[in-house]
């Protein structure tokens, strides 16, 4: 008779810290490649068209994984690969520890130096939009801000786009998207949400659950659990309006986001340029300065 015994020490587990979340995005979540790919071809493009040596600015890299990949691939440009999140420093330092990455560890507005490409990798949709007045203050006056993230898929058209492209400013109100001084007002008089507003959050609700949904069963399809128990927790947190941890938005609102803050949009590239509207989450930006 066969006897079956249980342990409370589970074999090979693997401590959540020594997981590289970043590493494991470029192998089992859809669209991470591409974005790789497409941020390497426009630095090398600038690179071509100057004739001297350029600064690399990369905002909260994060582990450092693509600040790796690209000087490896450009080892002649200097780069700083920016991160000040204690649980991320450890892997970012081993990662660039035999590199000639300058690896920055304080604070965004204490550095000084200006960079003829600044890039924001992934972190729009988790940070305070003040780091884009550092980027203007550090960006040289010809040079281009790379913005790439992971974006609620598109879900403003019609009267809501028409309402994204005249907001004479983007504010969230816990997590209600804001266009002009009156709801602005509104709100932090009374806590009054819009009828528009509220409308705009639904809809960004259930885009984001079919983004969801559509990631975690291609991670698992690539057998990649971090990933997939990854995008679990980051689902339940960006279904939460007043989250403060995930709140994806739609790329137009962020496009209308950069204008008001000085930016002028010079590109724009999906990286599932053949997937339904629905299914296209990252792009790739290229923004300059307001003459």
């Amino acid at each position: 008779m066969p006897i079956f015994t249980t342990t409370t020490k589970l074999q090979n587990k693997v401590d959540e810290a020594d997981i590289d979340l970043s590493a494991q995005m470029r192998l089992g979540h859809p669209q991470v490649p591409e974005t790789d790919a497409a941020i390497l071809e426009t630095i090398k493009r600038y690179a071509q068209q100057v004739d001297r040596p350029i600064r690399v600015f990369q905002v909260h890299c994060r582990t450092a994984v693509f600040a790796a990949k690209l000087i490896e691939a450009m080892p002649e440009i200097q780069m700083v690969a920016h991160e000040n999140y204690g649980e991320l420093l450890g892997m970012m330092q081993n990662r660039l520890a035999d590199t000639t990455v300058t690896a920055y560890t304080g604070k965004l507005r204490e550095w000084q130096e200006p960079a003829d490409i600044i890039i924001s990798m992934g972190i729009h949709h988790h940070v305070s939009r003040n780091y884009l007045d550092q980027v203007k203050r550090l960006l040289r006056p010809e040079g281009i801000f790379i913005l790439s993230d992971e974006f609620c898929p598109e879900y403003c058209t019609g009267k809501y786009a028409e309402r994204i492209r005249n907001a004479d400013s983007i504010y969230l109100a816990g997590g209600y998207v804001m266009t002009n001084a009156q709801e602005i007002e509104a709100y932090e008089k009374a806590g009054e949400i819009s009828q528009m507003a509220q409308e705009i959050e639904y809809l960004r609700k259930h885009a984001l659950w079919k983004w969801y949904r559509y990631v975690i069963d291609y991670a698992m399809e690539q057998d990649n659990l971090h990933v997939a128990v990854d995008e679990l927790r980051g689902a339940q947190e960006d279904l939460i309006t007043d989250s403060e941890k995930e709140h994806k938005l739609s790329p137009l609102i962020v496009e209308r986001e950069l204008e008001l803050h000085g930016f002028e949009q010079r590109s724009k590239k999906s990286m599932a340029p053949n997937n339904p509207l629905e299914l296209q989450s990252f792009f790739v930006y290229e923004f300059v300065p307001k003459a």
